[in-house]
This record gives structure tokens, sequence and C-alpha cells, in this order.
């Protein structure tokens, strides 16, 4: 009894992964699927097969491993784990969408649901040997039903964002995106934030994206570096939680998360 996961759209379209006891997805090399986006955790879920008392295979069930932007199933978030039918539609965080199938006959129900539409049952007179649909020599085989066919298109998962807004009591306030990994703060035009104040070093901070959470670190600058009302001690990252004013050199910062569609 095997397993299967598609993606035929968004970020991971093309992907198509057949497993069988265990699945571990995330961002982290070591998993069996891995996705190479910020917005999926280092181990993000698992999807795994129950063993029956003869020590058969079961059924498949979606374990969500803490991860920081969800993993669902048809739409839902998965509180705890969710046993997988025949057919559905698998996300996870906010854009990596895939189809589940169980490849095996018996695995799947006379009638399933797919986004709340039950699936009819193919009628007998199509039915052939073990399942299998008859077909006259010449003839094409019939057409399944449309609610067991994979959606053609499925709309864009929003994309998650993290702006960065600073200003100064002299000037208008900047915007800027924070990228995944490390953001260097400061007056020298290499810098990924490269901002020309006299109160800030030529390398004064770092903003560093890691593990789905935001962290801010000193490199040593002159007019220091302060998170809340608290001085940094230099080169110590210290996380940063959205909505927290900090002050790098003269300047306020503040960043937040959005969804953009």
């Amino acid at each position: 009894m095997a397993a299967r996961l598609v993606s035929r759209s968004g970020a991971f379209e093309g992907l198509d992964v057949r497993f069988g006891s265990e699945l571990a997805v995330g961002r982290d090399p070591a998993n069996t699927l891995v996705l190479p986006d910020s917005r999926i955790s280092t181990r993000h879920a698992r999807i795994y097969r129950e063993t029956g008392p003869d020590g058969a295979g079961g059924a498949y069930w979606l374990e969500d491993l803490g991860s920081r932007n969800g993993t669902f199933v048809d739409g839902l978030p998965v509180r705890e784990p969710e046993r997988l039918h025949g057919l559905a539609v698998v996300r996870f965080g906010p854009e990596g969408e895939f189809l589940f199938q169980s490849e095996a006959p018996e695995a799947l129900p006379a009638a399933h649901t797919l986004g709340g539409l039950e699936a009819p049952v193919l009628p007998a007179g199509l039915a052939g040997d073990q399942g299998r649909p008859k077909t006259a020599i010449g003839e094409a085989p019939p057409a399944l039903p449309a609610a067991l066919l994979p959606p053609a298109a499925l709309p864009p998962a929003p994309v998650l964002r993290r702006p960065l807004r600073v200003e100064s009591d002299e000037g208008p306030a900047e915007r800027f995106e924070l990228a995944p990994g490390v953001n260097v703060v400061g007056r020298d035009p290499a810098c990924e934030i490269s901002i020309h104040h006299a109160t800030l070093s030529r390398r004064h901070a770092a903003i560093e994206i890691k593990e789905d959470r935001v962290f801010l670190t000193d490199l040593g600058s002159t007019n220091g570096t302060h998170l809340g009302e608290r001085k940094l001690f230099p080169n110590l990252s210290t996380e940063w939680p959205p909505g927290v004013v900090a002050h790098i050199g003269g300047l306020r910062a503040e960043w937040w998360e959005e969804l953009q569609p």
C-alpha cells in the first residue's frame, strides 16, 4: 500500500512524491520531502500510516509538528492528527498545496468527499474485474466523475511578507522588505538595508529571519541598538517580536507580518 503527493500549482508545482509508511515534510534537508521556503518550518508535518493488529498497513494520518504557519486539509487547519481518506487537498503553510491520493484500491471508500462534494460511485456496468472499468477493444476508457479529478487550477495562496518601517525625526518614514536570512542595517551602500543617517555606523545592526522567527543583533555600533527599553549587547542575537519598536542608532524601526494575495 502506497500514497502519493502531487503539486499542480504554486511554489512547488511539479513535485510528485510516492511514499510508503511515512513522509516527513519540512525545510530541513533531513526530511523526506524538502520544501525550501522560509514559510515552511524546519520540521513542519508528517504523514504516516497506522498499523493494524495483524501488522498490515491501515489508513494514512496527517500530523502538524508545531509549525509556525500551519498545516491544512481541504482548507481546514490540522489541530491534531487527521485521518486522510482516498483523496484530499493538503497544504503546508500559506502556499505548499498538494493533492494527496492513496494508491491502494481498497483504501478508497465507495463514496468520499473533496471540498464538501460527494464523489459518485461508478455504475456497475462500468466496473470490470478488480474494480477496473471495462472497455471494448479500440474504445477509450470512460472518464472519471468530475469530483474524483484533481482541480485544474487552484487559486494562488497568499504570500507572507515582513515589512520594516524605519523613521527618524528628520524626515519621512521609509519602508523595506525583510528577506529570509540576514539583513544588515547601516550607512554602507552594500548593506541590505542601506540608510544614510549620521547616527548609524557603516554596519550597525543585523536583522535575521531564522526558523520563522526574527532576531536583532547589534554589530558593535557606536550609538548602540535598543529593543524596547533594553540596550542590546554587541554581537548577541535577541528575538524581535512583531510590533515591538527598536531603536537602531537614532532611528525607530518596527516590523510586522502581512499576507499579500
